[in-house]
């Protein structure tokens, strides 16, 4: 991610009400050392959750690492997700506004990688069902044949000819329905597990499973022809 890109989450940080000047000075402070790079080593070797607690607890270089260490990785799986990199630059801002402006209230009940991309999942949800009543639907499908035999989806010679061909795989993964292509981007891209993803995504695992399955089957059908 560019500096640019930085900068503007230094102009989202000074457009979030924390109760003061002295708030929002630490935080466009924050960001113009996430920017630079700049964070204790010793910070650094502390867990997700450890640095999110620092965090809420008004320790700036910690958010600097959390920025740092997901900046790349979600607004990847915003772009890919939306499929339109202005409304993910959108949501980019959104999601660590909404986590800048509700720290205060967090406490551990998963990863935080969970808790970061539950925000982003909600924000892609509001745009599906403002917008696009397709992609929207495709989300409220919670029983896409959970029942069929799901076994062989952790193995991995099962994913491996689908994620071979990149370029490929992009253009194919456009056309998955927005709850298969979701499942697949936060499994695949954000290396979550399954009952990770399910947890970001408000569903049972079952449900999470069923939708990498048939996203995988679809996307391996898709792409026979390049073999």
């Amino acid at each position: 991610m560019g500096l640019a890109r930085q900068n503007q989450i230094v102009s989202t940080q000074a457009s979030v009400s924390m109760g003061g000047c002295d708030n929002l000075a630490f935080l466009a402070v924050a960001k113009r050392r996430a920017a630079m790079g700049l964070a204790q080593s010793e910070n650094k070797q502390l867990t997700d959750e450890q640095l999110m607690e620092a965090y809420r607890d008004d320790d700036i270089q910690a958010f600097d690492i959390l920025f740092n260490r997901y900046k790349d990785i979600l607004y990847r799986y915003l772009v890919r997700q939306s499929g339109n990199p202005s409304l993910a630059e959108e949501m980019f801002q959104e999601v660590w506004a909404g986590l800048i402006k509700h720290r205060k209230k967090y406490t551990v009940q998963a990863k935080f990688k969970t808790y970061l991309f539950h925000i982003a999942h909600n924000k892609l949800i509001d745009f599906y069902r403002a917008n696009s009543r397709v992609d929207a639907v495709s989300y409220d499908d919670e029983d896409q044949n959970v029942n069929e035999k799901i076994d062989q989806l952790d193995q991995p010679e099962h994913q491996a000819d689908v994620l071979g061909k990149f370029d490929v795989l992009m253009r194919q993964l456009k056309k998955l329905p927005a709850a298969q292509r979701d499942v697949f981007l936060l499994h695949e891209e954000a290396g979550m597990t399954l009952a990770e993803v399910a947890q970001t995504m408000d569903v049972t695992r079952d449900t999470a499973k069923s939708r990498l399955r048939y996203a995988l089957q679809r996307l391996r059908r898709s792409m026979e022809r390049y073999a």
